[in-house]
């Protein structure tokens, strides 16, 4: 597969994974009804949320992602069932640390609302991930080079971490996973930064057509692919032997 097919596959499932991976919590969950539509329910079972919706996510900060119809645009629901976000957003992730980042439809560029749906961080990236640490990773478009790059901004939408990666994840225990395109090479490999931008474990780990799961740790470890083998690793890079 060459370096163009490769690269074309990774830019369009970008804001497919974003959404999946950031659309968690620890409240009312999520079940489907009779009528093949979702609603909300508490631990006991007890419906709290009627089933009327298309797709319905996890809640995440107190507010869940709906998708009212069969088409793809997404909104926001309290807790009590309250649409307090219309359905307006072409992808969506969860509220973290106060914001959430979304993609208009109007636009089709991303940005970051607060819970009342106001726009805090304006609608010109290309991609975005969720707040963790007071970071979040962006996508903008860099004119010297004509092209998109990834980075990080803090909640004022000053860049951070320099606009250089070609993917980037948010911060998980103090390390993200960024990715670069080794074009000579034809690979695609992911390392990890700390929060000031330093790399702290070397690019190595491999991402590809088939493995798209952005690394991230968790307690410690995070998984890992390099040469077909999935493993752990700790902080430092070292393989967690298991």
């Amino acid at each position: 597969m060459t370096y163009v097919k490769i690269l074309k596959i990774l830019i369009s499932i970008i804001p497919f994974v974003f959404f999946v991976s950031n659309s968690f919590g620890q409240e009312l969950k999520p079940f489907q009804g009779e009528n093949k539509l979702w609603g909300y329910q508490d631990e006991a079972g007890k419906v709290v949320i009627p089933a009327k919706y298309f797709r319905a996510f996890l809640f995440s900060e107190g507010m869940a992602i709906v998708q009212p119809t069969e088409y793809t645009i997404y909104g926001y629901v309290d807790s009590n069932g309250k649409e307090v976000i219309p359905a307006k957003f072409i992808s969506a992730g969860g509220f973290f640390e106060g914001l959430a980042a979304v993609e208009l439809l109007a636009t089709a560029h991303w940005g970051f609302i607060d819970k009342a749906g106001k726009t805090a961080l304006p609608f010109q990236y290309k991609g975005a991930g969720a707040f963790s640490g007071g970071l979040a990773p962006v996508s903008g478009f860099i004119e010297e080079t004509g092209q998109y790059k990834w980075g990080y901004i803090n909640k004022q939408g000053q860049p951070v971490i320099p606009f250089e990666y070609d993917g980037a994840g948010v911060f998980s225990e103090g390390l993200a996973a960024v990715r670069l395109v080794f074009k000579e090479e034809g690979k695609i490999k992911w390392g990890f930064i700390d929060p000031t931008g330093k790399l702290i474990i070397p690019f190595q780990y491999d991402y590809s057509a088939i493995n798209t799961t952005i690394p991230v740790f968790k307690e410690g470890k995070a998984r890992v692919w390099q040469n077909g083998r999935p493993f752990y690793i700790d902080k430092t890079g070292k393989e967690i032997k298991e």
